[in-house]
């Protein structure tokens, strides 16, 4: 029956995540991307950071100008014909939105309107499926908060009123909770009391991950026991005060049967996502069998929870969220009743009185400790599948921190929700107060999180390593017989065999590989040569305090393709967006030498903060001299073409850039920088061998670049652009693509195509696209 279910599910689960076929949903109207003004209602309160906001609406009406974005609608001209449509569509808007949105509200709301896109490059996070999970197939860009317009409507029915509420509350604990509070405090509580993360810095961030407590963070069965439990014992405890209750009814039922009401909407204001869901089930299951005098039984629990969120969201079943809080719950339910901790009986000898208090507190932190460690057991290989991280230290640090975190801030935390509606100035003084627990945490956390190896960074598992894994872990506690443990010690084997050669194969063989990474505006350029040598040519893109390129798109590519370790890294000059995502790399992949171009005219803080970095972790920094090799063996040589970079001429940045050639197997790449039509005739001029089969366009395809001269002497037959999807009119030029596709080169774009695979093998060059399903 299990078996069928699960199958049943996953079907169910997998059909959810095509795209809509209804002519009016937003996905099927807007298979271009157009700007248009769409009608629909805010469902949730506008998420805040400090770099972006977003708003997710429900688009019930559009109108555009340019009917080729209405799919078969035929737009009328007139600014009043409003065309129907439906589906969510997540905004995103640089800066604050209108002060006095709230869920609810009807928007009419001008937009930049395109389907999901991010970085198709292989490892790094699907941002397309991670919102079609939620049913959301549209993404909009709003230029200004004056783009946006709260309508007023006649008086809403019942229902949507209703509907709307508990966003509407959650809205307004997070006000108070930002009015009332720092901002660092602030911050923490919402993501503590309802759910709202987005405005953790960066370090808090990094604080909670390194530490290997972030799972504190997240809404879970903590906040639903200690809710039910402290209601519970409240209701209990006056029921009591009554002689003709305790003479008549269960005291213990009836409170039970009044606490789930309060579970419940705590829920809602926490925002109902798949771990609160999780928890209200387990914690309404057990309240339901104290009603019914039913033995809780914790597998059976476990599995209900599961039905019911997927039967009401089928597609939660591949979200991270899902699988990280049911694999902790069913490892520490499966785990915890075979280890053996110590025995319950106390010894004749001990002291009854002295040593209680001790011995109590010892039975509490083995619990908890190995409660922590079997979460961890079961969540391991899907946290480095999907993160590539774990902390060694989340036992410990989370036995240290949750009686700050949760024991008492969280705890006075849940008392003040209540009276920010009734007594805001109670419950000021008590957020103050819970505000301390949240400073000892986090300095606790920081503590942790700056320990050598608090953070362990590992390559991306298989899905076939995961399964073996947990095939491991069950064998080790549920074998009795000794064959079935001959068994269990052949999938250890194949867990310590499987990656090591898979490892081993990625690092051996007769091909060269070279990876253009889709990394937006910017460029990176790997390069794994047969016999194992590794080098990343530039490591740039977009940057923004909550995204660095290394660490969310360049390293997940890595660590997919079992790569720990790289030899050189170059970067060809200081621009940003060739080098702010370097610093990353060093840390996690230590490569032996770094090659810059030396160029001292134009240097940021962030550079020369990477170079002392790269000086920090005793990596050699050298400045390659013209035609100095910087790799070769029997068959492969990648080397330096320019000297402009040496040249004490006045010449802008761009053409000091460092130009590489690799050569291999009778073929050539050519990868050329920020060069502009100045330095290509440089080169030019000093009969340089630029002749090469692939090129990596100057300047990501600028017109500042690529003259008809350059391109003639290096005779490509492929040419890359590394640019992103927001300035396509001048990364690339027309003007450059035009002039290569008369030449006829075949053109590849990182923006449109994806990461490039170029693969040689046997004298041949063969290209390959990647883009995320």
């Amino acid at each position: 029956m299990l078996l069928f279910l699960v199958v049943c599910g996953l079907y169910h689960g997998t059909s959810h995540l095509h795209p809509p076929t209804d002519p009016n949903s937003l996905y099927q109207l807007f298979k271009t991307p157009q700007e248009a003004t769409l009608s629909g209602t805010l469902l949730k309160a506008p998420k805040l950071s400090t770099e972006k906001s977003k708003l997710l609406i429900e688009a019930d009406a559009f109108y555009t100008v340019d009917a080729t974005a209405a799919g078969n609608h035929a737009v009328s001209p007139s600014p009043r014909s409003f065309m129907p449509a439906q589906g969510k569509i997540e905004l995103s808007l640089k800066g604050l939105p209108p002060n006095d949105l709230s869920a609810g509200d009807k928007l009419l709301v001008r937009a930049f309107v395109s389907h999901p896109k991010g970085f198709n490059t292989p490892g790094t996070f699907n941002y397309q499926k991670f919102l079609s999970h939620k049913s959301i197939w549209a993404t909009g860009w709003v230029r200004s908060p004056t783009h946006i317009l709260a309508v007023p409507v006649a008086e809403k029915s019942f229902f949507q009123k209703a509907r709307f509420l508990p966003e509407q509350l959650r809205q307004r604990i997070n006000h108070f909770l930002t009015s009332h509070l720092a901002p660092q405090h602030s911050s923490l509580y919402k993501a503590l009391l309802t759910g709202d993360r987005s405005t953790l810095s960066p370090e808090t961030l990094e604080n909670f991950k390194g530490s290997g407590t972030f799972h504190l963070l997240a809404i879970s069965g903590l906040h639903m026991g200690l809710i039910a439990f402290v209601v519970g014992a409240s209701i209990n405890w006056l029921l009591k005060r009554s002689p003709w209750i305790l003479l008549h009814t269960p005291s213990w039922k009836i409170a039970a049967l009044l606490t789930l009401p309060l579970l419940l909407a705590y829920s809602l204001l926490a925002g109902f996502q798949t771990p609160v869901a999780r928890s209200l089930i387990m914690t309404a299951v057990f309240l339901f069998a104290v009603l019914f005098d039913r033995q809780w039984h914790v597998p059976t629990n476990v599995a209900i929870a599961a039905f019911f969120i997927l039967l009401i969201h089928p597609a939660d079943i591949f979200t991270v969220s899902f699988q990280l809080s049911f694999a902790a719950v069913i490892a520490m339910a499966a785990l915890l009743p075979r280890i053996p901790l110590f025995s319950t009986q106390r010894s004749q000898t001990e002291p009854k009185t002295d040593t209680r208090t001790w011995h109590n507190f010892a039975h509490w932190a083995k619990g908890a400790i190995f409660l922590s460690l079997a979460a961890q057991a079961g969540t391991l290989p899907l946290l480095l599948y999907y993160f590539n991280r774990f902390s060694p230290l989340s036992a410990i640090s989370t036995l240290i921190i949750e009686p700050f975190l949760c024991f008492w801030s969280l705890t006075i935390g849940l008392i003040s929700i209540p009276l920010i509606f009734f007594l805001p100035s109670l419950a000021h003084y008590l957020l103050q107060a819970g505000a301390m627990g949240l400073s000892i945490s986090e300095n606790i956390c920081c503590w942790f999180a700056s320990l050598p190896f608090s953070s362990i960074w590992l390559f991306t598992p298989k899905p076939g390593e995961i399964i073996l894994y947990y095939l491991f872990i069950l064998s080790l506690f549920y074998i009795q017989k000794n064959w079935l443990r001959i068994l269990a010690a052949s999938f250890s084997i194949f867990l310590l065999t499987v990656p090591a050669l898979s490892f081993s194969s990625s690092t051996d063989g007769d091909s060269d590989k070279i990876y253009f990474l889709d990394v937006g505006q910017g460029n990176a350029v790997f390069v794994h040569l047969a016999g194992g040598f590794k080098a990343l040519i530039d490591g740039g893109g977009p940057f923004s305090p909550r995204f660095n390129v290394g660490e969310r798109v360049i390293a997940p590519f890595l660590w997919k393709n079992r790569i720990m370790r790289i030899d050189t890294v170059i970067i060809s000059h200081a621009d940003s967006d060739h080098f702010n995502g370097i610093a990353f790399i060093l840390k996690r992949f230590r490569p032996e030498t770094l090659w810059i171009n030396g160029d001292k005219s134009k240097k940021g803080e962030s550079y020369e903060e990477l170079l002392r970095l790269a000086r920090k972790l005793g990596i050699r920094t050298l400045i390659p001299r013209e035609g100095e090799t910087l790799f070769q063996n029997n068959r492969v040589r990648m080397w330096s073409v320019s000297g402009l970079h040496l040249d004490n001429k006045r010449l802008e940045e761009n053409d000091k850039s460092l130009v590489i050639k690799l050569e291999s197997q009778g073929k050539n790449l050519l990868f050329t920088g920020d060069i502009s039509k100045t330095g290509e005739q440089k080169l030019i001029r000093k009969d340089k061998a630029l002749k090469a089969e692939v090129l990596l366009l100057p300047h990501h395809g600028s017109r500042t670049s690529s003259s008809k001269k350059f391109l003639n002497a290096v005779a490509p037959q492929y040419v890359v652009v590394s640019a992103g999807r927001t300035k396509k009119k001048i990364f690339p030029s027309p003007e450059v693509i035009s002039r290569c596709q008369d030449s006829g080169y075949t053109i590849y774009n990182t923006a449109t195509d994806g990461t490039l695979t170029f693969t040689l093998k046997n004298n041949d060059l063969s290209a390959e696209t990647f883009r995320h399903q």
